[in-house]
């Protein structure tokens, strides 16, 4: 029996879909599942606002835990959590959002349970860095059974209902100004899918083969070399905390995701012979394609079988 590994998978695959409208029943759906993770919660967010009160840990009640209490909660469970964010030479100055500040943020709040947080900043593949990379990616995946894809965020205003109330007490609080006369952000309407089954883990191998290949990318060197460079057009930009230390992204590569698994495959070769000289066997596997652009072409495996003994 030869388990077969991948870091990456776009094939049909069976799942059960049911579609969530607007952010508070997806917002519940997350904390509960947050709960019951037992080894891995992936994030792929645009981006993330960790310090927000945006989940209830009351059916029915009013936000009162963040992205980070979830987060550290987790963590101390040792459930390990991969967040891939991306990033871009203007996502920082256009936008404006410092990334660095708030991943930092997270690093801190899991202390010593720190290696099982993982946190990773997207800058592109190529040496030269990218002013349009940005892709805008917002799905979760819990244990690679459970998977959320759409357009929500974990931020202010996403949180929401249906029927787009206000003021509404359940959503996230904000001062009141001329922008928030009601004390909550403006509506949002969005949606997102909830599928389970094998889908799940392929969803979950969006981030980890952007984990791998990211790590050996020269995007990934040039962006550790020119950190400090970085910091100083920052902050000459008037980006907010540029000089701020990220001590987590001397993590990022440290460790890899585990590969998704695609499945087995029986093999068993009779043959008869003569001689009592060990026979060899070799089969080829075909694997799918990686999905990233610009990458070589993934080769065929062999799998070499010897006296009954198999190897890859």
């Amino acid at each position: 029996v030869l388990s077969i590994y991948q870091v990456s998978a776009f094939e049909a695959a069976p799942c059960n879909a049911t579609t969530l409208d607007c952010g508070q029943s997806f917002f519940r759906a997350v904390f509960h599942n947050f709960q019951m993770a037992k080894h891995e919660v992936v994030i792929m967010p645009f981006f993330i606002k960790p310090s927000l009160k945006m989940f209830s840990s009351v059916d029915g009640g009013p936000a009162d835990t963040t992205l980070t209490d979830l987060i550290v909660q987790a963590v101390k469970r040792g459930v390990h959590v991969w967040i891939l964010g991306w990033d871009s030479a203007g996502s920082e100055k256009f936008l404006p959002f410092h990334q660095d500040t708030l991943y930092e943020s997270l690093f801190v709040a899991c202390g010593e349970d720190h290696d099982h947080l993982h946190l990773m900043l997207d800058t592109s593949r190529s040496f030269l860095a990218s002013v349009y990379y940005l892709p805008h990616i917002k799905s979760y995946v819990f244990d690679r059974k459970i998977a959320f894809v759409g357009g929500l965020d974990f931020a202010e205003n996403r949180l929401d209902s249906p029927q787009h109330l206000r003021p509404d007490p359940l959503l996230v609080q904000v001062t009141k100004d001329v922008d928030h006369v009601t004390g909550n952000e403006k509506p949002w309407q969005d949606v997102m899918v909830r599928i389970d089954g094998p889908v799940a883990e392929h969803v979950a191998m969006v981030l980890i083969e952007r984990w791998w290949t990211y790590c050996k990318s020269e995007g990934y060197l040039r962006s550790q070399a020119t950190r400090p460079l970085d910091a100083v057009a920052d902050a000459i930009w008037g980006v907010e905390k540029s000089f701020s230390a990220s001590k987590w992204k001397g993590y990022q590569c440290s460790k890899l995701p585990k590969p998704g698994t695609l499945g087995t495959v029986n093999i068993s070769i009779i043959k008869s012979t003569s001689s009592s000289a060990p026979t060899r066997n070799d089969i080829e596997i075909s694997t799918p394609q990686i999905q990233s652009m610009g990458l070589p072409k993934r080769k065929s495996q062999f799998a070499v079988l010897e006296s009954g003994e198999s190897q890859l």
